[in-house]
Formats: structure tokens, sequence, C-alpha cells
């Protein structure tokens, strides 16, 4: 990474390259949290053992301040505090010569619904399901656990004839079921959140009915972890919104209104 600086001399305009970090670093897209309005960055460098490129997404803020800029070094950045001044110049410069050249992209940090100019869609994990020509993505920043379960496996056909088989048994299991669809649009209808409440005797199969519906927006359960039962615990329900929220076992789940 280096900072091109103008000279003039006798012989007309000359360039001098500055070396100023000890890796290439450079702004690789630009984008924006539709959660925070927040403008960002995301930075890419080489590895300096094996040359492998990795990113890291930043605010504005974070490069906008030498003192924040050093703090980058932890993750990864070739950045120190002899040069977080020279880096803050050169980033900022990045920045502005080459926005509008930049891919830019769209991040959300919460799962459920979004209003986009061109339509609405819905953000479920790393998957965005929106108008044509519309994407978003989960916004790394978030470190979030939440998104192992929001993800299509298996065959679709199968669960679909799982689905329709359970829900012809009766009422409840066509309620409870369903209820998974009717989380997504709840925002859409201007309606607040439900709560089905869902008691049995043991053995009655409510554990079985409950997975069957929390798979209609992931898989519920892979290698020993409830991916889907864990998201919805109540220290975490408030990154949710517009879905169904279970407990088994938890007891209450008040997800605070957004």
């Amino acid at each position: 990474a280096g900072i091109v600086d103008e000279q003039v001399n006798a012989s007309g305009l000359r360039q001098h390259l500055t070396r100023i970090a000890q890796r290439p670093l450079w702004i690789r897209q630009v984008g924006r949290a539709i959660d925070s309005e927040e403008e960002l960055l995301q930075l890419a460098t080489m590895h300096a053992r094996t040359n492998d490129v990795r990113t890291e997404w930043v605010t504005r803020h974070e490069i906008s301040d030498r003192r924040v800029i050093v703090a980058l070094s932890k993750r990864g950045m070739p950045i120190r505090s002899g040069n977080a001044g020279e880096i803050e110049t050169y980033l900022d410069m990045g920045y502005y010569d080459g926005a509008r050249e930049l891919p830019n992209v769209l991040m959300a940090a919460r799962t459920g619904h979004y209003d986009l100019p061109e339509g609405t869609g819905w953000l479920l994990g790393n998957r965005w399901i929106g108008p044509p020509g519309t994407y978003v993505e989960h916004d790394s920043r978030a470190k979030s656990q939440l998104t192992a379960g929001f993800v299509a496996e298996g065959d679709e056909e199968e669960w679909k004839r799982v689905f329709r088989d359970v829900t012809s048994k009766n009422p409840i299991a066509r309620w409870l079921s369903f209820s998974a669809f009717a989380s997504f649009l709840l925002r859409v209808v201007k309606h607040r959140s439900l709560i089905l409440h869902h008691h049995s005797r043991s053995g009655a199969g409510k554990t079985a009915l409950m997975k069957l519906a929390m798979s209609a927006i992931g898989v519920a359960f892979r290698n020993g972890l409830f991916h889907v039962e864990h998201a919805e615990r109540m220290n975490q329900a408030t990154l949710m919104t517009d879905r169904l929220l279970t407990a088994l076992d938890l007891g209450l789940i008040a997800p605070s209104e957004r």
C-alpha cells in the first residue's frame, strides 16, 4: 500500500510512490448497513505467510480516526501506530476516488422483513428473498451464531410430502405448522406478534410438531445442536423479527417489539 505524492520540478510534474504498509491493503467494495445506516468499506489485505487474501468490513468512522485505525491490526490489517496517519490518508483518498466504481453492497444484521425502493424482501440467515435485481447480505460484523440453522437442506419435495402429511392429521397440527409461514407476513399486514401456547401430556408429540414448524425456516437440528431453537432464546430474540418464536422448556420468551 502506498500514497502517490505529486511534485513539480524543473522538468514538470513527477509522481513518487511512498510505501506505507508492509503488505498490500486496498478497499475491495463499499456497502451500507440498512439497520444502522452506516457507511461501510471492505478492506482487503494479503496474509504475511500465505499470501491468502483476507477481508474485513469496517465503518467510515473506523478509518477516520488514526487511534481507531490502529485497532484494526488485531483483525489482521497491516497497520501499526507508526503508519496509522498515512493509512488514514490513504484510505480516505481511496474511498473518495473510487467509491463510485467499487461494488456496492447492502448489508443487514437482522433476520426478517425489509422494505427496499424496489419492493419488499426477506433476509433469512444468509439467504435473501426479494425483488429481481436486489440483494441484501448478512452483516458479518454481527458475528451471529444464529444463522447456522437458517439454510435449505435435504430434498424439498420430501419435506413438502411430510409437511402435508402431518398438517392433514388435525387442526392443531395445521395451525401450529402454518404459523411459521404467517410469521413472515406480520409486518406486511401491520399486525403484532402472536403467541401460540401448545400444551399437552408428555409424549404427545409437542417437540416433534415444534421441530416440523421450525423446519419451515431452516434446519432445526443438526450435529447435536438445536440451531433454530437456540436462536430463539430471550437474550437473542431481539435480533429477530417477523419470525415464529418457539420455546421448549425454556420459559417465557418476550421479545421486544420493533
